[in-house]
């Protein structure tokens, strides 16, 4: 099983005007409090970045990507894991775009990275 929490909160800006809702969910799925410390699970929010679009933002405290290798994560078959493919994210990064978006990485080895998605909202 998995258990879910959704936070809804008021977003609006100092002046303000506009505003809108920010969603925060955190997913876990049954781990014992030992493997939870171990690997701790990702946060995400959704929120309006502008009038005209939103971000989502996935924030996780794993390893982290060297500084080295963040230029190269959007290339084709670039990976630093074993069995990987090098594949996730450039395809990620075609389905962002597809959609007139763009994906942003920040990351700090040791410390852990943070994807972060923008896309136009529709009218």
């Amino acid at each position: 099983g998995q258990n879910s929490r959704i936070k809804l909160r008021g977003n609006r800006r100092p002046d303000g005007k506009g505003g809108g809702d920010e969603h925060r969910r955190d997913d876990h799925q049954q781990m014992d409090k030992g493997e939870r410390m171990l690997h701790p699970r990702p946060r995400w929010t959704i929120a309006r970045q502008d009038d005209r679009s939103i971000r989502i933002s996935i924030t996780d405290t794993g390893a982290g990507i060297r500084k080295e290798d963040l230029p190269r994560v959007f290339d084709p078959y670039f990976t630093t894991k074993p069995a990987g493919t090098g594949l996730g994210l450039p395809i990620v990064e075609k389905i962002v775009e597809a959609h007139g978006g763009k994906i942003l990485l920040v990351s700090e080895p040791g410390e852990g990275t943070t994807a972060t998605v923008i896309l136009p909202m529709k009218p």
